[in-house]
């Protein structure tokens, strides 16, 4: 359902997920819950990222304040990092093959 969500519509959806919006504290853990999830399902990572910056940008204070998400942030944080390795580690891995099979082929 949100991938399918337009994208000014996820923009005012993400919006009001803060308290001072509308929302509550469990909508904000709800949606750092999903980002954790996409995240562990190292699929979509662009869209994954373009969730958390556009998330971020209007919830980071309430998140800064709010000890319990700072620690899920965190935690959002390393998987981000982990699955940001595993990306790179790939793409060098697609380059070597790329390379070698351009030695080949002279």
């Amino acid at each position: 359902a949100v991938v399918s969500t337009q994208s000014t519509g996820l923009d005012l959806e993400l919006q009001s997920l803060s308290p001072s919006d509308g929302g509550s504290h469990e909508l904000v853990e709800g949606f750092l819950n999903f980002l954790g999830a996409a995240h562990a399902l190292r699929t979509s990572f662009d869209l994954v990222q373009a969730y958390t910056n556009v998330f971020l940008k209007y919830n980071r204070q309430y998140l800064m304040e709010t000890a319990s998400l700072r620690k899920k942030l965190a935690e959002l944080r390393n998987l981000h990092k982990d699955q940001w390795a595993d990306l790179q580690r790939r793409i060098q891995e697609v380059v070597c093959v790329t390379n070698f099979l351009k030695n080949v082929a002279l």
